[in-house]
C-alpha cells in the first residue's frame, strides 16, 4: 500500500491575511487563482470538495459551513479566507 501523500509533490505556499486582505478576492480559491496557483475546483461553494488543500500552518475562517469531504489538516479554499496573520498552504 501507498503511504504518500496525495499533496506530497505540492509546494508550500505562505499567505499572510494582510496580504489577502488587500487583495479583495472573495476566498482563498480566488485569492490562489489570482496567483497563478489554479487548485482544482468545480461548484466554488462548499459541497463537492474538489479544491481541498492541505493547511500546514495557521488557521483559517469559513464564510459558509464546507459540506465537502475533508481530512484533519485540509481546508476548502472555495468558502474560506484566513483567520491567523499567515497561513501555509500546500497547493
Amino acid at each position: 500500500m501507498d503511504n504518500k501523500s496525495e499533496y506530497e509533490n505540492n509546494k508550500s505556499f505562505d499567505i499572510t491575511k494582510n496580504e489577502y486582505e488587500e487583495s479583495d478576492a472573495k476566498s482563498l480559491l480566488e485569492f490562489l487563482e489570482r496567483k497563478k496557483k489554479n487548485p482544482d475546483y468545480q461548484c466554488r461553494s462548499g459541497f463537492c470538495g474538489m479544491c481541498k488543500v492541505e493547511i500546514e500552518e495557521g488557521e483559517v475562517e469559513y464564510h459558509e459551513e464546507p459540506l465537502g469531504f475533508m481530512q484533519a489538516k485540509e481546508i476548502l479554499p472555495c468558502v474560506s479566507k484566513p483567520k491567523s496573520g499567515k497561513i501555509r498552504l500546500k497547493v
